[in-house]
């Protein structure tokens, strides 16, 4: 841009452009840098808007998960027994590969049961929009998992 404005100077002064051209291109330049600010200060007004407007709706989507496991789920999920929950969390691991024994572990099963009881309730409260509850018996049903979880 620096050599640009010299050299149309070099040319006025050779008299090769009059001072009213020079005038004009420095307005067209002028309003095309202010153009350009503009639009970049618009885009990034835009963004964060839309950023916002994200967040806002993750809130809104993680506030109706938490609703809907404390008014639903906690009830069918504080009715299953500890074997049934470890059974869960025995198949949801399976699924996302979260835990596993050691081989040279000296964990009894009844301390591992217990972990994948533990990880299951835990499971369910962070995912919850993966759960159902059957309307007729109340058992908690899995999204990955066709039979029920609590019979």
């Amino acid at each position: 841009m620096q050599y640009i404005n010299e050299a149309k100077r070099w040319q006025k002064l050779a008299g090769i452009i009059t001072e009213s051209q020079l005038s004009e291109e420095n307005l067209d330049e002028g309003f095309k840098e202010w153009l350009l600010a503009g639009l970049i200060t618009l885009s990034t007004i835009a963004g964060g808007i839309k950023v916002y407007q994200m967040d806002k709706e993750a809130e809104t989507d993680r506030k109706a998960q938490t609703e809907y496991y404390q008014n639903i789920l906690k009830k069918s999920v504080d009715k299953m027994d500890d074997h049934k929950k470890a059974e869960l969390g025995g198949a949801i691991s399976d699924r996302t590969g979260a835990l596993s024994i050691a081989p040279n572990s000296d964990i009894t099963p009844q301390q591992f049961s217990k972990v994948l009881s533990t990880y299951a309730d835990n499971y369910i409260k962070s995912y919850p929009n993966q759960f159902s509850v059957n309307a007729k018996d109340s058992s908690l049903h899995w999204k990955f998992e066709e039979a029920p979880l609590n019979r």
